[in-house]
This record gives structure tokens, sequence and C-alpha cells, in this order.
């Protein structure tokens, strides 16, 4: 990973190259999003920018052929909180972007994929049934909480919505890392061991993550 990020950071066309291919492999649209951030980190939004403009172009065809908005979302959130990061030097206020991209990303999700987050509910509210069912047969007197399809729906909300969170800070972290190495070694782990979280960013966080799980 190391060598691969270090060959992207050769040039401007080492790191089209290497993010439009992981950008067209379905399985690597996350390195992509990873890349693009270290290229933020390093040389600025101009130059991020013009990196996902053409790392975007097969993220694009697979909008389109899949109707999935999420990889590209995932990249212009990362190139954001990337950009938020390199400027305030806060993992603070980059962890607070991050989890309101991230709440934003479930509800487009939820808008795009309605239906496929009702077959999950549907799916999930036989599953229970057939659970309840079962553990009648061996115990009478047994009652499970059983979730409302309305409950459903919103703990799954709430699963999508900390999933891109950790997506997105977990991608960053990655690039955070490999700029140290490149550049600065041994100076991640000074400044990871350094993160503090104010009393009033971390109510805000836990009270976000409470209300959408």
């Amino acid at each position: 990973m190391r060598a691969l990020a270090e060959f992207a950071m050769r040039g401007r066309p080492f790191a089209i190259g290497v993010c439009v291919v992981s950008a067209a492999l379905p399985p690597f649209h996350w390195l992509c999003t990873a890349l693009v951030s270290l290229v933020v980190l390093r040389k600025g939004l101009r130059e991020g920018l013009l990196v996902s403009i053409w790392a975007s172009l097969p993220l694009l065809a697979y909008l389109v052929v899949y109707q999935d908005i999420m990889p590209i979302y995932m990249l212009a959130g990362g190139v954001a909180i990337a950009y938020v990061l390199r400027t305030t030097m806060s993992w603070e206020v980059t962890l607070a972007l991050a989890v309101s991209i991230s709440v934003v990303g479930a509800l487009i999700f939820e808008y795009v994929a309605a239906d496929l987050i009702a077959q999950f509910v549907e799916r999930y509210l036989q599953y229970q049934a057939e659970v309840q069912e079962k553990t009648r047969e061996l115990d009478a007197s047994a009652q499970l909480v059983m979730l409302t399809g309305e409950q459903a729906h919103d703990v799954l909300f709430g699963i999508i919505a900390m999933g891109f969170a950790v997506a997105m800070i977990a991608f960053l972290v990655l690039a955070r890392w490999w700029q140290s190495e490149l550049y600065n070694p041994g100076g991640f782990g000074e400044e990871f061991r350094g993160i503090r979280l104010s009393v009033p960013l971390s109510a805000i966080l836990a009270l976000s993550l409470i209300h959408i799980s």
C-alpha cells in the first residue's frame, strides 16, 4: 500500500492513473477515495479536485449502470474532510464534518435505494418472526422484543449512517498515515496520540450516534 501511494504521488499523471484504475474496479473504490484524500492533504484542494474529476468518470459510469451513487458520494466526502483537516489541522472539526456528511449520505441512500431498504426491512421482519416462533417452541413463556417495520427501518438507517462515517474516517486515516510515511515518518503516531475531543463536541457526536442508531 505504501509503495502504491508513493507511486501515485510521483506526479499528477501517476495519481490520475492509479485513481482512475481503482475507481473502475468496484472492490477498490475505497482505494481511489484514500488516494485522492492523500493528494488533497499533501498538495491542496486544487490538485485534489483535478485528480478527483478524472477519478469520478468511472464512478459516474458505475452510477449510470448500477444506480449506485455512494462511491462518488464517498469520493466527494473524502475530498471535503481531507481539505478541512489540511486547513484546520483539527481532528475535532474533521470528525464533526464526517458525521454530518455521513448522515446526509444515509438520507440520499434512503431516497435512491428505497426499494432495497424496504427489502432488507421485510427480510429482517421475516427473520424476526421465525426466531420468535422457534423460541416459543422451546419455551412457550418466552417473549422476545419485536421491532416494528418503522423501528427496523430506523435501525437500518442508523447502521448505514454510521457505516458511512466509519468508512470516510478510515480512508482519511489511511491517507494521513501514507502522508506521514512518505513525508514525515513518525508524525502520524504523534498526531494520532495527540487527538483530544472537547466535551461539547464529544457530546454532540455521542448524541448524533444515539439519534441515528
